[in-house]
């Protein structure tokens, strides 16, 4: 297979998703299959609409990813994590239970984890997060798959304390996620939720599973929970972010060639960029963009 991916910002009536339209060429170029690929992130719990500061609901996301799956059946939904955490009071009373569910049930496919799913420590996500996720779903591991972390491991090892990574398959097409998450997270939450695990270089663990997978797909996306530190979608907005001297600058520019796209989160920013040839997104937050 040939591999080849564009770039495309869209605006949904509801929620305006950015999305990477995927493409794979099989056999001759006219036999293509056109793939989107739907990010959110930091959606802290936002399931309650909020028009006045554009935020949809979770009624509202999902109604716009419904859209785009009526125009195109090869669509996946994924996240760049913070789905929970630094909720609305309605999810947060509950534990972030109903914006579990409500993006389970919404196709929520794939997703990174974010600083704020170890809010309440390592062991809650494992032990509630993540069997939570996995009773919408018959698919073995979903739970795990909406929650991947390549550069996490058990202190004072190499032992992924996470999956690494998912592979979807959409008309015969397969598509890897890798995930990965900023290294300051053992900075931004409560350190004896977190003491048995180690964040590492985001650049090292997304090549070396890219490279990991290489045979077993035909495009492969990094989901990261970091990003720029600045917004827009002018040249301008791209040239600093390709030239940004921090953790998400040294990923832009050293990801492997075989990551075809990175989706990112956590600084709450919004940009579609396209640098070395390769889609660089982020949705700002809250499901708004």
């Amino acid at each position: 297979m040939k591999r080849g991916v564009g770039s495309c910002a869209a605006l949904a009536a509801a929620s305006a998703l950015l999305f990477v339209p995927q493409a794979a060429s099989a056999a001759t170029a006219d036999e293509t299959t056109d793939i989107q690929v739907i990010g959110i992130n930091d959606f802290h719990g936002r399931i309650e609409a909020d028009p006045g500061n554009g935020v949809a609901g979770a009624a509202g996301l999902v109604g716009a990813v419904r859209q785009f799956e009526s125009e195109n059946p090869n669509t996946l939904f994924v996240s760049a994590g913070d789905n929970i955490g630094a909720s609305t009071f309605t999810s947060f009373i509950q534990q972030d239970e109903p914006t579990m569910e409500s993006l389970a049930l919404g196709g929520l496919d794939v997703g990174v984890v974010g600083n704020h799913e170890f809010d309440q420590g390592f062991v809650d996500l494992t032990d509630r997060v993540q069997p939570f996720y996995q009773q919408f779903s018959a698919e073995e591991g979903y739970g795990q798959d909406l929650t991947l972390g390549a550069n996490v491991y058990m202190t004072g090892t190499q032992d992924p304390a996470l999956k690494e990574y998912a592979i979807r398959e959409v008309d015969g097409v397969r598509i890897g996620f890798i995930g990965t998450i900023t290294a300051d997270t053992e900075t931004l939450v409560s350190p004896a939720g977190i003491s048995e695990l180690d964040f590492g270089d985001q650049v090292e663990a997304a090549n070396r599973v890219a490279a990991e997978i290489a045979d077993q797909v035909d495009v492969t996306v990094l989901l990261t929970h970091s990003g720029a530190e600045v917004s827009g979608d002018d040249a301008a907005t791209c040239d600093e972010i390709a030239n940004e001297q921090t953790e998400f600058g040294a990923l832009v520019r050293d990801a492997s060639p075989e990551i075809d796209a990175i989706l990112s989160g956590h600084t709450h920013q919004a940009y579609p960029c396209t640098i070395q040839d390769r889609p660089i997104l982020q949705t700002g937050s809250y499901g708004a963009n």
